[in-house]
């Protein structure tokens, strides 16, 4: 059910969202959508697998869903996110 003030265009399907690029604030792909977590407070965060060369590193990220600017062919953050990689 659509509330009174919001418009159909403004609602995106979580199976919209899982897989899409993510963009970060300066322009960065730092990887692809994995899943959407909603906590029992209404909490939104977006997993993110994150790559670098390549490759994902482990673990993936949680990113709250008030770090997203917009979403249409790709998801872009409002933030930046820099990418540590695990020392083995």
């Amino acid at each position: 059910m659509v509330e009174k003030d919001e418009k159909k265009s403004d609602l995106v399907a979580i199976d919209d969202i899982r897989g899409k690029l993510v963009v970060d604030a300066d322009g960065a792909i730092i990887g692809n959508v994995k899943e959407i977590y909603v906590s029992k407070d209404g909490e939104v965060k977006i997993q993110v697998e994150i790559n670098k060369e390549g490759r994902p590193i482990v673990p993936k990220q949680l990113i709250p869903f008030s770090a997203v600017a917009g979403i249409k062919d790709v998801v872009l953050l409002n933030i930046k996110v820099n990418i540590k990689q695990k020392k083995k």
